[in-house]
């Protein structure tokens, strides 16, 4: 699921990225500075690209932030008794992801999917960017707050439909 998400989050950006350049003065190889401030000087560009970076940025630290767990690990090897690293994994598991990557990723992945959502507002059907918008605070809550599996799913579901209606009916702004 979270790979289908990542694929349609990548599409949607593109397609709102590309309203956004069409509405944008030529690009001229020649003078590149030039042309990006004015990609940058569209809105629609902006939002896109802002959206589609940050999303990548927290789904793509998922393997850093879920690789192997070094406590377990470290504490077979410093001797201490099985219990007692159950309870310390417990104990951190409550405290939810730590460090750079899990903040990385937690925010990265909630706050760009909602970006692209609100970038996605007047492209696709309202009730698809709600689904994109509430999604991934959704699957915060449910993950982290309430550990609710079903709701979870759920939220993981809203992520998918609403970036796959997203690029079923995304249509590039013509000239």
């Amino acid at each position: 699921m979270l790979a289908l998400a990542c694929a349609l989050a990548t599409n949607a950006g593109l397609l709102i990225r590309h309203r956004g350049a069409v509405a944008a003065p030529d690009v001229d190889g020649r003078h590149p500075l030039r042309s990006a401030r004015g990609l940058f000087a569209s809105k629609w560009w902006t939002i896109g690209w802002i959206g589609a970076v940050v999303a990548w940025l927290g789904f793509a630290t998922l393997p850093w932030a879920a690789g192997p767990d070094p406590v377990p690990l470290a504490a077979t090897d410093a001797g201490i008794p099985q219990d007692a690293t159950a309870r310390l994994l417990d104990t951190l598991s409550v405290i939810g992801p730590g460090g750079l990557e899990g903040t990385v990723f937690v925010a990265g992945h909630v706050l760009g999917t909602v970006l692209l959502g609100l970038a996605l507002w007047r492209a696709v059907p309202r009730w698809a960017a709600v689904a994109i918008i509430v999604s991934q605070p959704l699957h915060f809550v449910a993950a982290v707050v309430l550990a609710n599996h079903v709701l979870d799913a759920a939220a993981w579901a809203l992520t998918a439909v609403g970036f796959a209606v997203a690029v079923a009916v995304a249509r590039p702004a013509r000239t």
